[in-house]
């Protein structure tokens, strides 16, 4: 039901949501999960609050959905994600279509935490060109009142998912990978930052790579219009680094600053099918 012609695997496109919503669909939770770095001067949920797809639920990166921890975007345990998740009012068989606003960022580790937790990665999607795109292209679903509270909840059991450690790098994993370089660490982050020609955006943190590492800025994979760019570009842009995506291979870690735009990458390697 979900895979119809027009998707690539963790896509889904305005069309194909809008007519879900028209539709009246029970089976669909829409997720805000717009996050921005804070050179961007912009609050996700200032913007949530005045403006969302109808229907859309705000999915807080920053708070509900990180762990305690110094670090930004650690990854909350099973636990307090699947708590979380019901409080949202998430039905447990719903389709989850996840957006942003800058096309294809932030929405893309909301997937990538759904993924690892184990959700039904065949009803778990990223809106291409997100919320920009569909507000052009569906004015009319664009909700403008005041966000209505959350009223129903779900009771989630986090024994009954699975929780995919085959998605997720431990600190002392790359470490021992500096020796024995058995996977690829791809950098999401802009290459100045790669390069460590400009600075990190978060204070006390250097800028510069991992040794051994490539550098495929997320933006690199992205068009225009905030739309995933087309398998043989995708798969151009990694061979350019030494790495052809379109066979079997060294197995590949995407990396950043905090665990959001390497989900980008993540997303591209599954829409292209990457072995």
């Amino acid at each position: 039901f979900f895979h119809i012609w027009e998707m690539r695997k963790g896509l889904t496109t305005c069309s194909w949501l809008a007519s879900k919503i028209r539709n009246n669909s029970t089976d669909l939770s829409v997720l805000d999960a717009s996050w921005y770095l804070p050179p961007m001067n912009r609050n996700a949920k200032e913007e949530f609050n005045q403006r969302r797809i109808q229907g859309a639920k705000f999915f807080d990166l920053d708070n509900s959905f990180s762990a305690p921890s110094p670090f930004p975007h650690t990854l909350p345990d099973p636990e307090s994600f699947w708590k979380q998740v019901g409080a949202l009012g998430i039905e447990k068989n719903d389709a989850i279509v996840a957006y942003d606003g800058m096309g294809i960022f932030s929405a893309a580790r909301c997937w990538w935490m759904f993924k690892i937790m184990g959700w039904d990665s065949d009803k778990l999607f990223v809106l291409d060109g997100g919320f920009n795109r569909f507000a052009k292209e569906f004015p009319d679903l664009i909700d403008y009142e005041t966000p209505s509270p959350i009223t129903k909840t779900m009771e989630y059991n986090s024994s009954d998912y699975h929780f995919r450690n085959d998605l997720f790098r431990s600190i002392e994993q790359i470490e021992e990978n500096l020796d024995t370089k058995k996977e690829m660490v791809v950098d999401a982050r802009p290459k100045g930052r790669f390069d460590g020609t400009a600075p990190e955006p978060r204070p006390n943190i250097p800028s510069g790579h991992m040794p051994n590492s490539v550098s495929v800025p997320f933006t690199s994979v992205i068009d225009s219009n905030g739309c995933l760019k087309n398998t043989n570009e995708i798969q151009e842009i990694y061979l350019n680094q030494g790495i052809d995506i379109s066979k079997e291979g060294t197995p590949i870690i995407s990396s950043c600053g905090s665990g959001v735009s390497a989900a980008v990458l993540d997303l591209a390697l599954t829409a292209t099918d990457t072995p």
